[in-house]
């Protein structure tokens, strides 16, 4: 009863205590709080078989079935399989997965996903290779240790530089303002639907998987398409869409998500004030300002300020 499209399977290994004997005799366990979070996104065709084991060693699920044969084998047994499985929330869980994921295609998850499939809320380390400095000139035992390439998720990198080669002063001070010429490079780079399919992938990552690097992939998207003024008239399709997403992303969000991890790093409200403040410029359509507008007025829960400016653009007064 899984439907079509992209979703993302999560687990934790979990270790569990023998607390004696069930009434049908069998051995009974508590299980322990689980451990780290591992998933990982597929995307399902109509019909389509995806067959995984527990690898009890290793703690991961591994591909379980790969010909033909062993298909055909599980799909004849399917109803034999249903007396273990639960159905599939369609009442409402496939509304709320498809508000967070409805740019997330199978491209976005060939492209992003690590390369050996898991995404992992604890980071793969490996001794780093010989740099040249002994072991014992290492600051912390950390310097010793590098993630694995295969276990990284492969966001795109936003560029350092935010103004064009060869700028003058004045077009540096501009383009560190107004960083819409760092989002016409990523444009460039990929698409408006890649972007929204990867502003949707962390978010899901950070939000599912508990994986911290991807909040800050998506505290970067955030923030660098809040603070593009000029590309908002010649994009204006793409801020429609992004305004939808987040809109999305900050409902599913549970509730101590604002209070502990981006209310106390002070960067929501003053990344969507730019955007509310840049909704307000000449040139941005009827509709796409009142789109703003609504998506505003829809915070109005969480009693953020958007109108108070902050202390750097506050004028300074000087006394006698």
């Amino acid at each position: 009863m899984i439907p079509a499209g992209s979703h993302f399977v999560f687990y934790s290994a979990v270790s569990s205590t023998k607390q004696g004997d069930g009434k049908d005799g069998r051995p009974k366990y508590t299980p322990a709080n689980p451990g780290p979070r591992t998933g990982f996104f597929v995307h399902l065709k109509k019909q389509q078989i995806l067959v995984k084991k527990w690898d009890p060693i290793h703690e991961e699920l591994v591909d379980g079935a790969t010909s033909e044969e062993e298909l055909a084998r599980f799909r004849m047994g399917l109803m034999d399989l249903d007396q273990f499985l639960g159905p599939y929330p369609f009442d409402n869980g496939l509304r709320r997965w498809l508000s967070l994921s409805s740019n997330i295609t199978e491209d976005t998850i060939k492209n992003l996903a690590p390369l050996n499939g898991s995404i992992c809320s604890v980071s793969t380390f490996v001794d780093s290779e010989d740099d040249g400095k002994a072991a014992a000139d290492k600051e912390t035992p950390t310097d010793n240790l590098r993630r694995t390439h295969d276990s990284v998720i492969r966001f795109s990198p936003i560029p350092r530089r935010c103004y064009p080669p060869n700028a003058t002063a004045q077009e540096i001070t501009r383009c560190s303002m107004d960083r819409s010429y760092t989002l016409e490079v990523l444009l460039n780079e990929s698409s408006p639907a890649a972007l929204l399919g990867e502003l949707q992938f962390a978010f899901v990552c950070f939000l599912i998987g508990h994986v911290y690097d991807a909040f800050e992939q998506w505290k970067r998207f955030v923030a660098l398409i809040c603070q593009s003024e000029d590309a908002i008239t010649k994009h204006s399709a793409l801020f429609h869409d992004v305004i939808g997403v987040i809109h999305y992303q900050i409902r599913e969000a549970p509730d101590d998500f604002f209070i502990d991890v981006i209310s106390s790093n002070n960067f929501l409200v003053p990344a969507l004030q730019n955007l509310f403040t840049n909704l307000k410029e000449i040139g941005v359509s009827k509709a796409l300002r009142e789109r703003g507008e609504l998506f505003k007025q829809s915070l109005s829960m969480f009693n953020w300020d958007f109108e108070e400016e902050d202390d750097e653009e506050q004028p300074v007064v000087v006394g006698d």
